[in-house]
C-alpha cells in the first residue's frame, strides 16, 4: 500500500508505504511515475529492496527525486527467491 506523497520543497515527492506477502522474504519495489493517473507507470523512478518480518509485512519511504507534484505514483512488488544449490 502506497501512502500519499509528499511533495518536497526543493523538488521530488517522498513515498512511503507497506507491504505484506510472504514472511521473510527479499522484495524489491520499483516506483513509477506517470502525467496520468491511469495506474500505468510510465517513468522508472527508483527501485528499494526490504525483507519482511515474520509475519510478512515490511514498511518502506523513499525520495524520487526525478518526480513532480503533479505526477501520479505507481509501484510493483517482485519476491526475490534464491535457489539452493541442491535445486540446480
Amino acid at each position: 500500500m502506497l501512502n500519499t506523497p509528499t511533495v518536497l520543497p526543493g523538488g521530488g515527492l517522498a513515498v512511503s508505504g507497506s507491504i505484506n506477502t510472504t514472511p521473510n522474504t527479499l522484495v524489491s519495489i520499483a516506483f513509477y511515475t506517470s502525467p496520468t493517473g491511469d495506474g500505468e507507470g510510465q517513468t522508472l523512478q527508483d527501485v528499494l529492496d526490504v525483507t519482511t518480518d515474520a509475519s510478512g509485512n515490511a514498511t518502506f519511504a523513499v525520495v524520487l527525486s526525478g518526480a513532480g507534484a503533479n505526477d501520479f505514483v505507481t509501484a510493483t512488488a517482485t519476491s526475490i527467491v534464491f535457489a539452493s544449490d541442491s535445486a540446480l
